[in-house]
Parts: structure tokens; sequence; C-alpha cells
């Protein structure tokens, strides 16, 4: 972290061009609202199909695999909604984090003499502990030391 703070012009720079690239959300938002328009479409053909079937009389076993195919489908896009959800919460708190970093970073002037609990969160994704002497420290860049 000293060799950061040293080079810390540079780093914020770097940085702040990484956040920008690697958190950028916008084509995921976009095929998110995407996703949400044709679950809407889904969830009103299946209403139209009941309202449908309530009104006119048809053939059940075919009503019931057409409603089924809806549901699944509708199903299977809610999944892969949820899945995007995720993708966009996590990109999105990664550049909190990445922020947080470089705010911390340029209000240091001083290289580090204690330990600083908030930069550890920013800074390291996991500890992966196999047995006391095979420790490797996992940043959230995925750059990973061996301790």
């Amino acid at each position: 972290m000293n060799q950061i703070i040293a080079d810390k012009d540079e780093i914020i720079q770097t940085i702040e061009e990484a956040r920008r690239a690697i958190c950028d959300n916008r084509e995921l938002l976009a095929k998110r609202d995407a996703m949400q328009k044709e679950i809407g479409i889904l969830v009103e053909m299946a209403q139209n199909a009941v309202e449908r079937n309530a009104q006119v009389a048809q053939d059940q076993e075919k009503y019931q695999k057409q409603y089924d195919e809806l549901i699944n489908r509708y199903d299977a896009m809610k999944e892969e909604y949820r899945q995007l959800c995720e993708r966009i919460e996590k990109r999105q708190t990664r550049y909190e984090q990445l922020g947080q970093f470089v705010q911390d970073l340029k209000g240091r002037e001083s290289l580090l003499t204690e330990f600083d609990q908030s930069l550890w969160c920013v800074l390291v994704d996991k500890m992966v502990v196999k047995d006391k002497e095979n420790v490797t420290v996992v940043f959230q860049d995925g750059t990973e030391i061996k301790a």
C-alpha cells in the first residue's frame, strides 16, 4: 500500500479509467429494460390465455400445453432477469468500492503505519487458507499474494 501512496496520482488515474470501463452498466441496463418489457408481454399473454379459456370453449389439452409453454418461458426469463440484476448490482458495488478506494487514496499524504480496516475491505476480495503455512490473499483486481 505504501508503494501505491508514493505513486498515487498515476494510480488514481489508472483506477478511474478502469472503474469507468469495468463497471459500465449501460449495456446491461438496456438489456434489463428490454427483458422487463418482454416479461410484461409474457404476463399479458398468459392473462389473455386464461381469460380466453374462461370465455371460449376450447380443447383443454391444447390450452394447457400453450399455457405451460408461456409459464415456462416466463420462469426462464425471470431467472435470467434475476441473474442479470445480480451482475448489475455487483458491478455497481465494485464501482462504489473503487470510488471509495480512490477517495481514501486521495486523502492520504503519508505512508501507512498501522492496519486500516476500511482500506483492507476495499482492497481485499478474500483470503484462501489451505493450512497454516499456505495462505493466499486475493485482491479485488484478481491479484494474488502468498502470505
